[in-house]
Formats: C-alpha cells, structure tokens, sequence
C-alpha cells in the first residue's frame, strides 16, 4: 500500500454523506454561512479519522501496539467533536457515531493490553462501524 492512501476512499464516502440532498430554503445568509462552516468542520474531521485509521493500520503492520493505541484514542476524541445537527437523520448520525467512539475505545484498551491479534480483529470492527454509518447515511443516488 502506498503511504498516504491508506483508507482515503472513506474521505469520498464521507463527502456525499455530508451533501445529503434536501430541499434549499431561504435562510439567512449568517445561518447558511454557519451551515457551511460546520459542513467543512465535519469534512475536516471526517479527514482526520482518516489520518488515525491509517496510523492506526500501519501501527498493526509493523506490530507497534503503542502507536496503534494513540491512534485510538485520538480517533474516539476527534468523533467527540463531530456535530451532526446540520446533516438529514443527525439522530442515526449520532448514534452511529457513539457506536464508532466504543469500538475505538475497546481498540484502544486492547492495544493498551498488548493483545496484538486481538487489535487486528478490533480494528475491523472500527472500519465495519465506519461502513455501516455510510452505507445508511450516503444520499440516494450514491449507493
């Protein structure tokens, strides 16, 4: 695998997911701006788990459970920060993204613990919580 790409695709997946087509009312133009402010703050998050899954990949490659566990940690805070209430179904976002930060979380604890085939296992659990959330929440037409 070539650095830098590494889960990149979830990056495309995520875009659309953050577009969710949906009728355009006339707002005023601080609350559009605000919008379009925490639409870009999702995408950077969403770029920045990206960025940990694969620390958190290359971790497991190379057998370094301490680099792995940062990665974990980091990526169950940067889900913290996410704020849905912009996006169509912002209540199955949130849910999605509770069940994302434990599986993080129990990633973390068993890096932590030195279980290295265990984490291999854990870690899919992660990606498998990131397709699930956008595979419900991709816009029609993506799918």
């Amino acid at each position: 695998m070539r650095p830098g790409l590494g889960f990149a695709f979830v990056v495309v997946v995520a875009g659309p997911a953050l577009r969710a087509q949906q009728p355009r009312r006339r707002q005023p133009a601080s609350m559009a701006g605000q919008q379009d402010t925490a639409r870009l703050h999702l995408q950077a998050l969403m770029r920045r788990k990206v960025d940990q899954a694969e620390l958190i990949l290359r971790g497991l490659a190379e057998g370094d459970l301490n680099s792995v566990q940062k990665a974990a940690d980091e990526l169950v805070q940067i889900a913290a920060q996410a704020n849905w209430s912009i996006i169509p179904r912002a209540n199955l976002a949130t849910q999605y993204e509770a069940e994302f930060q434990q599986r993080a979380a129990l990633l973390a604890n068993i890096a932590r613990s030195g279980d290295l085939h265990a984490s291999y296992y854990q870690f899919l659990q992660v990606i498998f919580a990131c397709f699930n959330c956008h595979d419900q929440l991709r816009p029609p037409g993506y799918r």
